[in-house]
């Protein structure tokens, strides 16, 4: 990973605690439009402070899910005769999206 230094500063850690602190200046804070809450990632190289993004909401998130996939439960214990196997559906659902690159 080759990183480019905007700018650089040292800093002292302060103790807080049994761990330590510094203080990140608002200026750059602000240029990486880090409010109130970031994430810090550690990798094999350094210790980043990082925007934090919420991450992208899932149907399984969403109130009527449960309720849907509750209904498709009880119906398949009420019918197990009618459940079929999915592979020649799916196989078909392939054909249909071949070539497509998901974004």
């Amino acid at each position: 990973m080759v990183t480019r230094n905007i700018e650089r500063r040292h800093v002292r850690f302060h103790k807080v605690g049994g761990s330590r602190s510094i203080v990140v200046p608002k200026e750059w804070l602000d240029r990486q439009q880090i409010g109130d809450d970031a994430d810090i990632v550690l990798t094999p190289d350094a210790i980043l402070i990082e925007r934090h993004l919420e991450p992208a909401p899932s149907i399984e998130d969403e109130p009527e899910f449960a309720t849907f996939m509750n209904l498709l439960l009880a119906d398949a214990l009420s019918r197990p005769h009618a459940l079929v196997d999915p592979t020649e559906l799916l196989s078909q659902a392939d054909e249909l999206t071949d070539g497509v690159d998901p974004d």
